[in-house]
């Protein structure tokens, strides 16, 4: 069977499992394996915006077409002569194959079922987005990183946007936590060598956060779906980011600014993995010219706390403690400790409620629970434009990830978790797990410590 036939039958089916089964009937079939890794890794960008349309017909083959894809990707040749290469690919292979390649240049087998299926048939094949994340607040585990190395780290914790700057032969791309592109530019970084920052946006002269981060958001959607929207729909939305802003979008964007706090090689951040110590990386990245995070050097806890008190007085959420010596990992590490008071969780939306009186024909409360399902809350105090928001779009909401600040867990006579006062803070549209109730509780004892 063709690799077009095999595509086209997955296409057809509805069931996710029968899809799945239909690729592993095929999973010895190294071409299929190719097309579907060039088609859906993050690692592939072809940087084309517009295909050619093919001239004529030939017969060459999938394979070489392939192959002849290489320069492209590999940014050997850009602009123009990319565009040319593609164009006669596409006029020397046959009509099945025109079709293929078309589908993996545009990054999208239309095959209706993600990309974690890919990983299900050939494990590993699609490169996961990396991110190195926290832990809670414990005395513990800052005394032994005090104890192991003497001195610490520690950095202002940022209030943005979280993303990862993709840089490489002069191109940009900015990704999220979850591997989704960000439309954002930030001028200077298509200078700086091949690599991948870790970082976070924010907005200049918006201290606010949640504020801020929404119209981070906001710029993002628009200047990411403008093509989809045409130009009709996307002035009405510009207008509306006005309404609600105060600002033009394009005056917004100039305000756009990124900060970062480690340097990765392309192959260490595809890997998940850096055997260099964190102080050779900050001293790569010292040399960049790029915004770098406020860093300070400790070795007692008594600086270290003093330290979080200064930052928290100026109005931010805390301090990161690192270790110098650690290593780059995927997931959360006992190197890097996050201390902020306030308790803020991340919970998975499940449902909404009508207010009363002027906001009966709005959503007022969000309810929300753990991802494990053993903590339940409704979230309230939302603005009146919030309201708005989450009724227009409570259909896309469900299962999307709300942050809520609150006073703490709470238990009833059943065992039943909760939590108390919790209020809505912001959907975190770079996030897609919730907090388990484990990690809920660790993050209140994180704040009762400090």
């Amino acid at each position: 069977m063709t690799i077009y036939k095999i595509l086209k039958e997955v296409a057809n089916e509805s069931s996710t499992n029968k899809k799945e089964e239909i690729l592993r009937t095929h999973s010895d079939n190294e071409l299929l394996k190719r097309v579907c890794y060039l088609a859906e890794s993050p690692r592939i960008k072809f940087y084309i915006k517009q295909l050619p349309e093919p001239e004529s017909f030939g017969d060459i083959q999938l394979d070489d077409c392939l192959e002849l894809l290489i320069p492209v990707y590999s940014r050997e040749v850009t602009g123009g002569e990319a565009f040319e290469r593609i164009q006669n690919i596409l006029n020397y292979t046959t009509k099945e194959n025109q079709e293929i390649i078309s589908k993996i240049i545009l990054k999208d087998l239309r095959l209706n079922c993600g990309t974690k299926i890919f990983n299900k048939v050939w494990p590993g094949l699609i490169e996961t987005t990396p991110y190195q994340g926290c832990k809670p607040f414990s005395r513990k585990l800052v005394d032994k990183l005090l104890s192991e190395e003497g001195e610490v780290y520690s950095q202002l914790k940022m209030d943005g946007c979280y993303s990862n700057a993709i840089i490489f032969n002069g191109s940009v791309e900015f990704v999220s936590r979850q591997g989704e592109e960000q439309f954002i530019e930030v001028p200077g970084l298509e200078k700086l060598p091949n690599g991948v920052l870790n970082g976070e946006l924010t907005l200049e002269g918006i201290p606010n956060r949640a504020q801020a981060n929404g119209i981070i958001r906001s710029i993002i959607d628009i200047e990411g779906k403008r093509e989809e929207r045409g130009e009709v729909e996307t002035a009405k939305k510009e207008k509306a980011f006005v309404k609600k802003n105060g600002i033009t979008l394009e005056e917004a964007k100039t305000k756009v600014t990124y900060t970062a706090w480690d340097f990765l090689t392309l192959d260490e951040y595809y890997s998940k993995y850096s055997e260099r110590p964190y102080f050779e990386r900050l001293e790569a990245l010292s040399e960049l010219e790029v915004n770098i995070v406020p860093t300070w050097v400790f070795s007692t806890f008594k600086d270290i706390m003093e330290n979080y008190q200064e930052v928290v007085q100026k109005g931010f959420e805390g301090i990161v403690v690192k270790s110098m010596k650690a290593p780059w990992k995927d997931g959360k590490h006992p190197s890097n400790i996050k201390i902020k008071e306030e308790i803020n969780l991340d919970l998975k939306i499940v449902g909404f409620n009508y207010g009363t009186g002027k906001n009966s024909n709005v959503y007022s409360s969000v309810n929300v629970e753990s991802s494990d399902g053993l903590l339940k809350a409704t979230a309230a105090g939302l603005k009146e434009a919030e309201m708005k928001f989450v009724t227009d779009n409570s259909e896309e909401l469900l299962g999307k990830i709300l942050e809520i600040k609150c006073n703490g867990l709470s238990q009833d006579r059943e065992g039943n978790y909760s939590v108390l006062s919790p209020v809505f803070v912001e959907i975190r549209a770079d996030k897609t797990e919730a907090n388990s109730l484990e990690e809920c509780k660790e993050i209140q004892e994180a704040s009762r410590n400090i």
